[in-house]
Formats: structure tokens, C-alpha cells, sequence
């Protein structure tokens, strides 16, 4: 096959294009509270615990049957329990 302009234009289009998209998708994972706060992690039972402060009773947790699920609850947790919209309105 012959490779022509246009078909290089068309190919270097969508490498950066999904250059793009991969960069957005990083910098959403890095700013989400479970990344930028840190919280501990540990089991509690048999769930796992991801938690940001003192105690329950006092900071933020998620639970969840494997750890990534309990960051997740703990990304919801941090912004219902602020008021807070996930764009940080």
C-alpha cells in the first residue's frame, strides 16, 4: 500500500488525538480526593476501608468488597459529604 499524505495526516491525527485523551484521563485520575488526600486503607471486617482523618465519625470513608472499590466510594463520600459537585463547584 502506498502511504500517502493524506493517509499520514489521518494517522498522525488520531495518535494525537489519543495523546490527548490519555492526558486527560491522568490528569482526572490525579486529582480525585482518594489520589490528592491520601486516605489510609485497611480491612474492617470484610471490607475494606479508605479513610481520611481521625475516625469514622470525624473524617471520610469509603467501603468496598476490594480496595479500588472502597477509593471509589471514598471519592463519592468526599464530595457528598462537602456539597461539593465532582467539578469542585
Amino acid at each position: 500500500m502506498i502511504e500517502t499524505y493524506e493517509n499520514q495526516t489521518v494517522l498522525l491525527n488520531g495518535i494525537l488525538h489519543s495523546v490527548a485523551m490519555g492526558k486527560e484521563e491522568i490528569v482526572q485520575h490525579y486529582t480525585t480526593p482518594h489520589v490528592t488526600m491520601r486516605p489510609s486503607l485497611s480491612l474492617d471486617g470484610n471490607q475494606w476501608c479508605a479513610l481520611y482523618g481521625a475516625s469514622i465519625q470525624d473524617g471520610v470513608a469509603g467501603f468496598g468488597g476490594t480496595p479500588h472499590e472502597a477509593m471509589v466510594a471514598f471519592d463519592a463520600a468526599w464530595f457528598s459529604e462537602r456539597g461539593l459537585s465532582k467539578g469542585g463547584e
